[in-house]
């Protein structure tokens, strides 16, 4: 967005130095893995038994110091398809959605994040497996690409498209959900 001119050449290489910085740190210390996960066992996080033994994600804080671990699908989708995380990264996240595919797709892919935030299970299925196809897609992994719109397929024409679904199961349309309309003549 910025112009090539004069003046913000100096600017565009501070930008771009700043970018690799950023990028490492977060490959770094927001990167969790069953080796991390034995790292932080000791301090009492209930969250770190969920992770499988092939698998790792990109995890968030909500505070300073305070280490938010939920699966949030589109930052860690996201952090593939615009190569934030590293290949081997990728690869694992891939993975781990692989391995826990009946906690996080289930019927219709995809929740939000896992485990649910106040008991709210919904999935947004018209956004979450776009981005999840593009990652599996620039990770050479069309398999699950193709599953996950097997999945989708299922439901989502049927049910005219809706913004999410609830339940952990997403048996039902979401109460709030808006639906695509067929167009009156």
């Amino acid at each position: 967005m910025l112009a090539l001119e004069n003046g913000s050449a100096d600017l565009i290489r501070a930008l771009n130095n700043y970018l690799v910085a950023l990028s490492l740190h977060i490959r770094e210390y927001y990167w969790i893995d069953m080796r991390k996960s034995n790292e932080i066992y000791h301090y009492k996080i209930e969250e770190s038994k969920w992770m499988p033994n092939k698998g790792g994600y990109l995890i968030g804080n909500s505070q300073p110091t305070h280490m938010d671990f939920y699966f949030i699908y589109l930052g860690n989708l996201w952090s593939v398809v615009c190569s934030l995380a590293t290949a081997d990264q990728s690869h694992t996240i891939l993975d781990l959605i692989e391995a826990k595919w009946a906690d996080l797709v289930v019927d219709m892919p995809f929740k939000i994040c896992y485990p649910a935030l106040e008991e709210q299970e919904c999935a947004w299925p018209t956004l979450l497996w776009q981005v999840l196809n593009v990652a599996c897609i620039k990770m050479n992994g069309p398999e699950t690409a193709a599953k996950t719109v097997e999945v989708a397929e299922k439901h989502i024409s049927r049910d005219k498209w809706p913004e999410y679904y609830d339940t952990k199961r997403a048996r039902f349309i979401g109460k709030q959900s808006r639906c695509s309309r067929p167009s009156q003549l």
